[in-house]
């Protein structure tokens, strides 16, 4: 028998064993709860990222000479995939189911590495917190962004982790390959995402350095398994670049080289990315992620360096293993949440499978006398955690079935849809993607998203060349000021839309412009009402959410 595995015999391996058995019904509440905190969302619009997404994932299949057919965006291939599929199964609603999937995988996964490491508390707990935060409607949790499917594969990655670490020895090679598999995965849907390569680090290390000979034996194992499942969803990706897509240089250049040069211009930005660093800093309050956060990182470290007793009927090595992958997974999640330099909101999501494993081994660790003040903090703030996003649901849940979020892209989307014929074409300034989703249009820019036009064409010169050229858009929105950001600090843009475009309707707020050289007798819809447009508190994040 593998040395590493003697203590998981007899009664260590019988108790985990049971909780596993025992607690499969509140596995199913947690699931279920998760299910109903997301329903009201399920018939809501695509938001921005959404819209965009979606549009790009349907010129995807259909055009070539760009990483994603006739369009540009700076996402990996496996996040555009899923809109692919989305949008073959249903669109909008697709989308919504697949968010909760992603959402169930990362409660059961967090639950599941918890009870293992920690018993039925642990397990319990750490459901609980991943149920509330990835529903959260302060995290933006009922979109489905990146980071939403991102972190179901770093907490399946993670599992895979613990249950390689927990395995026999013919089993913990598969499994480590296993998680080094899915680990990339989630660097194929955000390419910040490398939380579960994080996790199995902190995690080998705490075993290679406790656990003695067995324990860096089962350690390389992990490292080797981890290599290769890793090599192998790499290899796919370079297959891919190569054979159907632009090409390795150029997916890693929109990947990361394209992040470095938005830092740049983030950095001399007019100061909405310091509004939405408050507005981050004030929902992390509001949501409970602070407290939660720093009881979870705190706890981990007190089990890590050995100062915290752990309950003798659990693995001493198991939990400490599992709260050194706990560590390191926080403290890349913050460093990706800090470091973006845009802070949106969601964003947060990446902290989720850390703060919820972290807080249940926390939590349920040592023995009832000894559980620290740290896990009793921990225990508190998962309650309000709770009751905040249950609060927030609600309130979210009843605007969105009201119609108040994202009314004003839906009506401007919808009126154009309806005024336009066959073969038009639209550009939205700057950004809200989910517009020119929603009109059914094509652009013949390709870049639907505000910073890759402040990064790639910052003297707007190709963007010029479009509106100036024999393939002009057919319509124009003029959803932001052309100069935001200074763009347009010669004006050159707005001559030529002056020159080539006249405004046809002003739609909630929002004037709408087509080409001077199209003459339609055709009667325009009609103009909705300001009933019909919402209000502001319903237009998503507001100005914020805009300029994106």
């Amino acid at each position: 028998m593998d040395a590493f595995q003697h203590k998981r015999t007899g009664r260590a391996r019988r108790a985990v064993d049971a909780v596993l058995r025992t607690d499969r019904r509140v596995l199913a509440a947690l699931l279920v709860a998760t299910v109903l905190l997301r329903l009201p969302f399920v018939w809501s619009p695509l938001g921005i990222d959404e819209g965009g997404y979606s549009y790009v994932a349907s010129r995807w299949l259909d055009a070539s000479g760009s990483i994603y057919g006739d369009q540009w965006v700076d996402r990996p291939p496996l996040l555009i995939a899923g809109y692919v599929l989305a949008n073959a199964l249903g669109g909008a609603w697709a989308l919504r189911v697949l968010g909760i999937l992603a959402a169930c995988i990362v409660v059961l996964a967090s639950a599941s590495i918890a009870g293992r490491a920690a018993g039925s508390t642990a397990l319990r707990w750490s459901g609980l917190v991943a149920t509330v935060l990835t529903s959260s409607a302060m995290l933006q949790g009922q979109t489905v962004n990146a980071e939403l499917p991102a972190i179901a594969f770093t907490a399946g990655s993670a599992w895979l982790v613990v249950r390689a670490l927990d395995a026999r020895a013919r089993d913990a090679l598969l499994l480590s390959i296993a998680a080094g598999f899915v680990a990339l995965c989630a660097m194929l849907v955000k390419q910040s995402f490398v939380d579960g390569f994080a996790f199995a680090s902190g995690a080998m290390l705490v075993v290679a350095l406790v656990g003695g000979a067995a324990g860096r034996r089962r350690a390389g194992v992990l490292l080797v398994g981890g290599v290769l499942g890793g090599g192998a969803a790499a290899s796919l990706v370079v297959a891919w670049a190569e054979l159907r897509g632009p090409g390795t240089r150029a997916l890693l250049d929109a990947l990361y080289g394209f992040r470095v040069d938005a830092g740049r211009v983030l950095e001399s930005s007019n100061g909405a990315e310091l509004q939405r660093l408050w507005l981050l800093a004030g929902v992390v309050v509001l949501s409970g992620l602070l407290v939660l956060l720093v009881a979870a990182l705190v706890g981990s470290v007190r089990i890590v360096a050995g100062r915290q007793r752990i309950d003798e009927r659990l693995d001493p090595l198991l939990v400490r293993a599992t709260a050194g992958g706990v560590l390191a997974m926080g403290a890349v999640g913050l460093m990706g949440v800090l470091g973006g330099g845009s802070w949106w909101t969601h964003y947060l999501l990446q902290l989720v499978p850390a703060i919820a494993v972290g807080t249940g081994i926390v939590v349920a660790a040592g023995p009832g006398p000894a559980r620290s003040r740290i896990s009793r903090i921990a225990t508190r703030s998962g309650v309000g955690a709770a009751a905040a996003t249950v609060a927030a649901c609600v309130v979210a849940g009843s605007m969105t079935a009201a119609g108040e979020v994202q009314r004003r892209p839906v009506v401007v989307g919808d009126w154009l849809a309806q005024a336009s014929r066959t073969g038009d074409t639209t550009i939205v300034f700057w950004g809200h993607a989910n517009v020119l989703q929603r009109s059914g249009m094509t652009t013949p820019y390709p870049m639907t998203w505000s910073l890759p036009i402040r990064v790639r064409d910052p003297q707007l010169s190709s963007l010029r060349s479009v509106l100036g050229g024999p393939h002009a858009p057919t319509w124009v929105v003029r959803w932001n000021s052309l100069d935001s950001w200074h763009i347009d600090h010669d004006h050159r843009l707005r001559d030529l839309i002056d020159e080539r475009y006249r405004q046809v309707a002003t739609i909630c707020g929002v004037p709408v412009l087509r080409l001077r050289s199209i003459d339609r007798a055709d009667q325009l819809p009609a103009t909705p009402d300001a009933a019909a447009c919402g209000t502001a508190t319903g237009d998503s994040a507001g100005t914020l959410d805009a300029l994106r």
